[in-house]
């Protein structure tokens, strides 16, 4: 018997998934994409919950990676940090928000 009382790890910002990134680089978390898609690394079997400017966005289950769309967006700059929890209940702390910036006018590069 082996009684889990650690938080899953946080410690990676979740990230902007390549096709929903159109600014001028594939890292520069900019895009005309209203409704972004966002990954991020976590224990197998973990719950991940996807926030955009504290707001619930998304929940899925991770297989290593969880990748989640959010909600439509206006254009500015977004926070979206993610929160986990496997499967003994327990709850990572928040993790580093990734920044993105939508800009619904950008022509793709």
């Amino acid at each position: 018997f082996y009684l889990d009382r650690t938080a899953p790890s946080t410690d990676v910002a979740p990230d902007l998934v390549g096709s929903s990134d159109s600014g001028t680089s594939s890292f520069d978390n900019i895009t005309n994409v209203a409704s972004p898609r966002v990954r991020i690394f976590a224990e197998q079997g973990a719950k991940v919950d996807l926030y955009a400017d504290d707001v619930l966005v998304g929940q899925t289950i991770s297989t290593g990676v969880a990748e989640l769309q959010s909600l439509q967006l206006t254009d500015g700059q977004h926070s979206f940090p993610a929160v986990l929890e496997d499967y003994a209940g327990n709850v990572s702390r928040r993790s580093q928000p990734l920044l993105v910036t939508i800009d619904a006018v950008l022509i793709e590069a």
